[in-house]
């Protein structure tokens, strides 16, 4: 199996996961969530060893419950051209945020790449799915952005 062919089944599988995971509200409850599409990035130079502040997560529940969400790092889906980021690197200000419907907030999020990190691209992907409810079965609701960062030159 090629690499493209091995992003795609993993892209493919991680989107089933997505879609199956989660939690069903009320008859005509609509469980839903959105992340800001801009990748997630260091505000600043890259420098190795220290802590640097990332662009915020956006997150908003489309949905019409009070909802939930937990927010990880997927380092396995790489795509063409980057490492993986490893979950190490990146903390947020909280893995969990209970939104209103129809509401939103921006989660702090802070990155600290180890001294000796090699030079090259490396980016894994944000993902916030909705936490299931005791006792309730159905589908979620899930949305991903990636974080990306540069380390070195970049390359011509």
């Amino acid at each position: 199996m090629n690499l493209k062919t091995k992003i795609r089944v993993r892209s493919s599988l991680l989107l089933l996961a997505l879609a199956l995971a989660g939690r069903a509200g009320p008859a005509g409850a609509d469980v839903g969530t959105g992340v800001g599409a801009d990748s997630l990035r260091p505000t600043g130079k890259v420098v190795l060893g220290k802590k640097m502040t990332l662009t915020p997560l956006y997150i908003t529940n489309t949905g019409t419950e009070t909802t939930t969400y937990r927010i990880s790092l997927d380092p396995s889906v790489v795509t063409p051209g980057a490492k993986a980021l490893p979950k190490t690197w990146v903390v947020f200000a909280g893995t969990q945020v209970t939104l209103a419907p129809k509401s939103a907030v921006y989660v702090k999020a802070a990155m600290k790449v180890p001294s000796g990190t090699k030079n090259g691209k490396y980016r894994s992907y944000v993902i916030v799915t909705s936490v299931p409810t005791a006792g309730v079965s159905g589908a979620g609701a899930a949305a991903a952005t990636d974080v990306v960062v540069q380390v070195g030159p970049v390359p011509k």
